[in-house]
């Protein structure tokens, strides 16, 4: 079995880098994964959901009614 390469550690996005249509342009052409709480209202979520094409998305329930949906965009 041939073992791949590490090609290094994905940085996580800080909201506030991409708080602004302009800012989110940077995202586009590119496969993003989005971890969000699934919470009544999240304007970032609900901006890039907005703004790139969801391939795929998967609820994980959590406690308290706090689950945590995952989102693959492009």
């Amino acid at each position: 079995m041939r073992r791949r390469r590490s090609q290094g550690v994905t940085a996580p996005v800080d909201e506030n880098l991409f708080d602004t249509p302009e800012k989110r342009a940077a995202l586009k052409g590119k496969h993003v994964i989005l971890i969000a709480f699934d919470v009544p209202y999240d304007p970032v979520t609900d901006a890039l959901v907005a703004e790139f094409k969801p391939l795929s998305g998967r609820f994980f329930p959590g406690t308290a009614h706090l689950g945590i949906m995952v989102y693959q965009l492009k």
